[in-house]
């Protein structure tokens, strides 16, 4: 019996010697979880962090693409207005050039004109030539029915003498004409 009582007793001891080892190894594990578990928490945070970054990048890249495409559409419009200037320059510029040509014939024309009054070798038959020749009513009798023809005598008369002074202004050789002879001074 005391055998029997010894082994009961053994059995009864033997999970309170074993209790020892097996809460010092229970304790190991929970020291080892916990360790695990604040690394996981500690990994959290992170992801937390980075999570929180990210989404900050995101709203960035959100604002940044909206600022890009409103960039764009400015460049845009402004590529169709400088398209617009450059096409009213170019217009500008033909419409100067074009002024530009007609003035310079202008000129041209002038300077012609007035070297053609001033130039002492005119031509008697070129249209520009100062002098002018009788009229061909001049050299027509008067006619005595009409009460005005010898106005017309005085109108040429007139005429001869203004465009005397005129050429005596540019200083040209002068030809003179009177209604019936041409002289030469």
């Amino acid at each position: 019996m005391d055998e029997k009582v010894q082994e009961k007793v053994q059995e009864l001891v033997q999970p309170y010697i074993t209790a020892h080892e097996d809460n010092k190894s229970l304790r190991a594990v929970l020291e080892m979880k916990n360790a695990e578990q604040h690394k996981l928490q500690i990994e959290m945070s992170q992801q937390s962090d980075q999570h929180t970054e990210l989404r900050a990048l995101r709203d960035q890249v959100i604002a940044l693409q909206q600022k890009n495409e409103d960039l764009q559409t400015q460049v845009h419009d402004k590529n169709a207005e400088q398209r617009l200037m450059k096409k009213e320059l170019d217009q500008l510029r033909q419409t100067m050039d074009e002024q530009h040509h007609s003035m310079k014939n202008q000129q041209q024309r002038i300077e012609e004109l007035n070297y053609r009054l001033t130039s002492p070798n005119t031509s008697p038959a070129s249209p520009f030539n100062p002098v002018f020749t009788q009229s061909p009513t001049a050299n027509q009798t008067p006619d005595l029915g009409n009460p005005f023809g010898s106005s017309r005598r005085k109108t040429s008369d007139r005429t001869h003498s203004s465009l005397t002074a005129v050429q005596n202004d540019h200083r040209s050789p002068i030809i003179t004409t009177t209604p019936q002879k041409e002289v030469r001074t």
